[in-house]
């Protein structure tokens, strides 16, 4: 279970520092949306070679929020019905300024669903 700060932050903000890997020293700034208590987050460049493969591969991830750190571990979220669709519309309920709209629309189509990633808080 996510700490209830990290969830106001979340809720607060529209960027999350997120580093995967033991070989990163910075953050990488990006999405996440919360679903039924549930983070996740996409890879805009629908790419495998960066931070999305690294964490469904299990690689160590932290998340930053304001000045507190994270351990979290991703994984591709499990085949459970309307997920995907309950994700897409977190993104375009959670992005709507008139700037991220287009990639909240874009962010949210089928071609983006298997870049998906699941963070799981690490006890």
């Amino acid at each position: 279970m996510f700490p209830p700060e990290f969830l106001t932050y979340l809720r607060q903000h529209t960027l999350v520092g997120i580093k995967v890997g033991l070989d990163r020293d910075r953050f990488l700034d990006l999405w996440m949306v919360e679903v039924s208590g549930r983070i996740f987050a996409r890879s805009w460049s629908r790419s495998t070679s960066g931070w999305f493969g690294k964490a469904v591969e299990g690689e160590p991830t932290e998340i930053r929020f304001g000045d507190q750190i994270l351990s979290v571990v991703g994984r591709r979220p499990p085949e459970e019905e309307g997920l995907m669709a309950r994700i897409d519309r977190a993104y375009l309920e959670r992005f709507t300024q008139p700037g991220n709209v287009p990639y909240a629309e874009g962010i949210s189509k089928p071609e983006y669903h298997p870049f998906t990633v699941e963070f799981i808080p690490v006890s």
